[in-house]
């Protein structure tokens, strides 16, 4: 099957913004007034890269809205744990070791189970709960004939999912008892944008985002000044600023023509994106290590809080060869894994069954 350069570019951006939007938590900007120019721009730059998972969602919607439930899907699980496991190895290794942390088996084996010892690991409970569902939210998708019930579906999804937000953004207008929606309604739209693909211009895209990033840039910059960052509801993945950013971004990315891109260039983003849950996930253990030596380097305050853009770079350099030697090492484990799985399901599932 021909790979699709846009979504590799797609994929690509979402981990580089993965590992940038950490660069912001660590930098200690979020304990800093909102006061200036340059504090408005890191709203901005929050705005964008806040799209991250929104991105992996949709583009989650887009690759796997025609799944079929089977037992072979399920083992698709089977790879993204076995990197899962390598990862918080290294976690562990590196805080038991470079940053000096009392840790035992125990409560390294209860780290695993709970997703504490990789704390980025969040996203692969979140994921593995989607990917539970995908096969019955496809059955829902295609039971649904018509574009317009399709609609209905998602501005449903939207509606419980984002639409709070933007009622709450100032004062407790509407509970949120659904936001938690969120990835199933981004699921949704990736499978529409799937299904009803049509040519749009990248100039329009591109200036809808930057409109719809300056403006959420303003808003959380009022809400904020004169004081630190506050955390709303509207700026979070759930709310409706995530939301226009993110679906503008993916459609903006799709939509660019790579046909003139170099092969050197093409090929590199190919092989990010290959790499893109390694490189997430070895994150954890790569920042640990480098935002200890830059929090000893880098003050705290002021301008300095963009030289810890630096050290999300070298986190992302390192990280490369790394998730590279995981993805090395998790193939053939995979594959003895899923030999084994289905061995004993053949011995055990009744016959005639998939």
């Amino acid at each position: 099957m021909k790979r699709d350069a846009n979504l590799d570019l797609i994929r690509c951006a979402a981990v580089i913004f993965v590992l940038f939007l950490h660069f912001i938590y660590n930098s200690g900007w979020y304990q800093t007034p909102n006061v200036d120019f340059p504090h408005w721009i890191m709203n901005l730059l929050r705005a964008l890269l806040l799209s991250c998972v929104p991105l992996f969602l949709m583009l989650t919607g887009y690759l796997c809205c025609r799944k079929k439930l089977s037992a072979r899907y399920y083992l698709g699980l089977v790879r993204i744990y076995v990197i899962y496991l390598l990862s918080c190895a290294a976690s562990l290794l590196v805080r038991r070791f470079a940053l000096g942390e009392a840790i035992s088996l125990r409560s390294a084996i209860y780290g695993v189970l709970n997703h504490r010892a990789n704390t980025y690991s969040w996203y692969i409970a979140m994921y593995t709960g989607l990917f539970l569902l995908i096969p019955f939210l496809n059955l829902t998708w295609e039971a649904l004939k018509t574009r317009r019930k399709r609609l209905v579906l998602l501005g449903t999804m939207i509606y419980l999912s984002s639409v709070p937000s933007l009622l709450n953004l100032r004062y407790q207008l509407y509970m949120i008892w659904w936001n938690c929606l969120y990835p199933i309604a981004f699921f949704f739209i990736g499978a529409y944008i799937r299904e009803y693909r049509r040519k749009l211009r990248p100039g329009l895209l591109a200036l809808g985002l930057l409109i719809a990033l300056i403006v959420s840039a303003s808003i959380n910059f009022v809400l904020s000044r004169p004081y630190p960052f506050v955390f709303v509801d509207a700026n979070n993945y759930d709310g409706f600023e995530v939301l226009i950013c993110s679906v503008l971004l993916f459609l903006l990315l799709l939509n660019l023509d790579l046909s003139r891109c170099p092969n050197w260039l093409g090929a590199g983003i190919r092989r990010l994106s290959l790499l893109s849950l390694s490189i997430y996930l070895f994150s954890n253990a790569t920042d640990l290590v480098i935002y200890t030596i830059g929090w000893r380097l880098i003050p705290h305050r002021g301008a300095w809080i963009f030289l810890y853009a630096l050290c999300a770079l070298a986190s992302l350099l390192v990280c490369i060869p790394l998730a590279w030697l995981a993805e090395t090492l998790a193939r053939p484990l995979t594959g003895w894994i899923c030999e084994g799985l289905s061995r004993l399901y053949r011995r055990l599932a009744p016959k005639g069954t998939e």
